[in-house]
């Protein structure tokens, strides 16, 4: 029979022990985020000179889960794309209001509309005010070929961006 004495002896020992460990757990890996103010990301894309790559997704959309499982996660994961373009998403169906990149109040579905997003999944290429940079990728079709479909229009978007922001530095200031 086990004594009370080893059985607290026991228990602290296993606490010890996983507290040790502690530090060793694996961080959840990174997921695609929602923001909530797209003005602000607008700053934050405009500060790093970024494109904003845009998933529009539906929370029953099972390819929206498979693009973000296979592809974009990834891609956060990998690191190779930090500092070269912000990725995030919406979820059209979730009834959210969020700020616009004007900084109004607006339900995540007009957002949607805005962009003229029927179905999804679709991502688009944003510049730091919401313009469209580069075409838009609509649907799953083949994952074999999406990463590079995905890296086209991600390169694209940030010619174009490099681009506009170049056309206007060299726009002269409108004299008094």
């Amino acid at each position: 029979m086990i004594s009370k004495r080893k059985t607290r002896a026991f228990g602290v020992c296993l606490a010890l022990l996983l507290a040790a460990w502690g530090p060793l757990a694996v961080a959840a890996p990174p997921t695609v985020r929602e923001p909530h103010d797209f003005q602000a990301l607008g700053r934050e894309a405009a500060a790093g000179r970024m494109p904003i790559v845009l998933e529009f997704a539906a929370s029953d959309c099972r390819y929206c889960r498979i693009l973000e499982h296979r592809v974009l996660n990834p891609m956060l994961l990998s690191k190779e794309y930090t500092g070269k373009i912000l990725i995030r998403k919406v979820e059209i169906d979730s009834g959210a209001t969020i700020l616009d990149f004007q900084g109004h109040p607006l339900p995540v579905a007009d957002l949607a509309r805005r962009y003229g997003i029927r179905f999804t999944p679709v991502v688009v290429f944003l510049d730091s005010a919401g313009r469209e940079l580069a075409p838009r990728l609509v649907g799953l079709s083949s994952l074999d070929f999406y990463g590079a479909y995905l890296d086209t229009a991600i390169e694209t978007a940030r010619k174009r961006l490099s681009e506009d922001l170049a056309s206007r530095a060299t726009v002269p200031a409108p004299q008094p």
